[in-house]
């Protein structure tokens, strides 16, 4: 009987060997690969076989090969090929189609946590909601059902190029990229991603809106209150007036010419604007006269605003037809008091100052932007520039709720030496 084909136990167990039993004395393990890697030979076979115990079963196969040196070099591409199929196969296929990673999933669990930073007073809630808003309507329908680990440089590149063509400013897609870090830094954090994708570079180029010359303040002011004065307008219904509001008469309210002389004046923002109520002012009456004006909180500045004087004459005038009216309790807002809804105020201020921009032909600005109510506040800041006496750009941002390198980059963009020639070639 041939010698390989005797095991210790077989008088016990088994009568004969099974042909594909390995030969004992020809088991052979492969150097520098694991124990359960190994080559060996069979009486049903003259090449040999390999055989490895990988992932809970023995995988065998015929080496095709009766050289011993060839069937090393076989055996390790066998084992090999094995790893690359369950990485391949058994691992990267679910994890990337888990329902946890998916973008959308992963969306909303980012908005969460902002959420939180909203509630600490970390965000604004105008901030959140636009952020919120651009992942929803734009991210959500174009990434929604993609795996985290798919997103790559060329998708994002992508959705940068749609939204070049439908017209978006360079700022507002930088806006768009930023709501997305969103999403990837969560999926950064919980380490779904080894790292977050390269994102295109956007080059930021904004158009200031512009202020008005003291010519084109003058005629506002003064055609404000003449169109405030009109008397051939359609009786107020539900169709052209809802809630206070004038919707389709070619009036508008009384108190549009006092808040264009307000901030120009008092240098405040729309939003401001539209919060401002009496408990909020107090007239100081000293060696100088103005406002000091104590406003909620606007983009994390608290410190309160001081006026110029002609700001006081204007708020007296205002607080008289108010208190002719009924509307000059500590609680009542300055501007539109019968619309209770404060985010629906100003966009109604900002409509009316429009069809006023557009009736006076001052829509368009010197450089071609559009002229809005935030043009009011830029006007404040760039008659300080020319008409204050040596301000410095510290104080004046300061009190204008601002940085000195927004006023820089923003407000006095379009001021030239020429307007300062008087300053710029005085003497000491």
């Amino acid at each position: 009987m041939d010698v390989y084909r005797i095991a210790v136990n077989d008088v016990c167990y088994q009568h004969q060997a099974c042909r594909t039993l390995p030969i004992p004395a020809t088991v052979t393990p492969i150097q520098g690969y694991p124990a359960k890697l190994k080559i060996y030979l069979t009486q049903a076979s003259r090449y040999w076989q390999a055989r490895c115990f990988f992932r809970g079963r023995v995988r065998t196969r015929s080496l095709r090969t009766t050289n011993k040196r060839e069937a090393v070099a076989f055996a390790k591409s066998f084992y090999e090929e094995l790893v690359a199929s369950y990485y391949t196969q058994h691992l990267k296929q679910p994890e990337s189609h888990s329902p946890h990673q998916l973008f959308e999933a992963l969306m909303e669990r980012a908005i969460d946590h902002e959420r939180d930073r909203l509630l600490r007073g970390e965000m604004t809630k105008g901030t959140f909601q636009n952020h919120v808003s651009r992942l929803r309507q734009y991210w959500l329908p174009l990434l929604g059902k993609k795996p985290i680990q798919d997103i790559r440089h060329g998708d994002i590149v992508q959705a940068v190029s749609i939204l070049s063509r439908r017209g978006v400013s360079t700022i507002s897609i930088s806006q768009y990229l930023q709501s997305l870090r969103w999403v990837f830094r969560l999926a950064y954090a919980e380490e779904l991603v080894p790292h977050i994708p390269v994102f295109p570079r956007v080059k930021k180029s904004s158009t200031p809106r512009g202020g008005f010359t003291v010519a084109e303040y003058r005629l506002l002011a003064r055609t404000a209150r003449q169109l405030s004065r009109l008397s051939n307008y359609k009786p107020a219904t539900h169709r052209n007036r809802a809630g206070g509001i004038f919707t389709r008469t070619e009036s508008v309210p009384r108190e549009l010419a006092w808040l264009i002389g307000f901030m120009v004046n008092g240098f405040m923002r729309p939003s401001d604007i539209v919060q401002i109520q009496h408990k909020h002012v107090e007239i100081v009456r000293g060696e100088r006269i103005y406002l000091r004006l104590t406003l909620p909180e606007t983009k994390r500045h608290k410190t309160p605003i001081v006026t110029l004087r002609p700001a006081v004459r204007i708020y007296e005038h205002l607080y008289r037809y108010m208190a002719s009216i009924g509307k000059a309790r500590p609680n009542d807002f300055l501007f539109l008091p019968d619309v209770p809804n404060r985010n629906l105020a100003g966009p109604v201020l900002s409509r009316h100052f429009k069809y006023l921009l557009e009736y006076t032909g001052l829509r368009a600005g010197q450089v071609g932007q559009s002229r809005t109510l935030y043009s009011l506040r830029h006007t404040a800041i760039m008659f300080r520039l020319l008409y204050g006496r040596g301000i410095d750009l510290l104080t004046l941002a300061r009190n204008a709720r601002t940085s000195v390198q927004m006023i820089e980059q923003f407000y006095a963009s379009q001021l030239t030496a020429e307007m300062n020639i008087d300053l710029l070639q005085s003497r000491r």
